[in-house]
């Protein structure tokens, strides 16, 4: 049989491993939630300068669709 001392270094050991893991997956989150959140942004930005480069009534007209097009 494994002996006591050998028996809880495996244990820490895997402690150890399972800490530096988790350390790993939260940082990995935090990476895909910002960038997640960094192209939406861009998104918004591209379709904004999109519309403010219509003319006032093609601009309104599809602001218009738009918004019925969400509600719907």
């Amino acid at each position: 049989m494994v002996n006591d001392k050998k028996l809880k270094n495996i244990q820490w050991h895997l402690q150890e491993q399972r800490q530096r893991l988790h350390e790993n997956v939260l940082l990995r989150k935090s990476m895909l939630e910002a960038n997640y959140a960094r192209q939406v942004q861009v998104e918004k930005d591209a379709i904004r300068s999109s519309i403010a480069r219509m003319q006032p009534g093609v601009q309104k007209t599809y602001l218009r669709m738009r918004l019925e097009k969400l509600r719907a």
